[in-house]
């Protein structure tokens, strides 16, 4: 039985750095956003504003679904990748 073989590409390792990136530096993000409202607002508030999240969510979604798809075909997808790598070094 032979083993599957395993390259290491380019393309592979800036996927794998953009998914780790993506998922430490939002980590903090969404454990601020659960904690803090419900102590300084009121419920009939939280309930408004996280339906407009949730909305703007969606629409976000459908557009950068379009966006990806028509990017991608134009430039490529490492270049679309590697194109957020900038916005990571802006102070929060």
């Amino acid at each position: 039985m032979a083993l599957p073989s395993f390259s290491l590409t380019l393309e592979r390792i800036q996927r794998h750095t953009y998914v780790s990136l993506s998922s430490i530096l939002s980590l903090a993000t969404y454990c601020r956003l659960q904690i803090y409202p419900a102590e300084l607002f009121p419920t009939r508030y939280r309930a408004f504003a996280h339906g407009i999240s949730a909305a703007s969510g969606k629409a976000g979604a459908i557009i950068s679904a379009s966006a990806f798809s028509t990017l991608s075909n134009k430039v490529g997808i490492p270049a679309i990748l590697w194109s957020e790598f900038p916005m990571l070094d802006c102070p929060s």
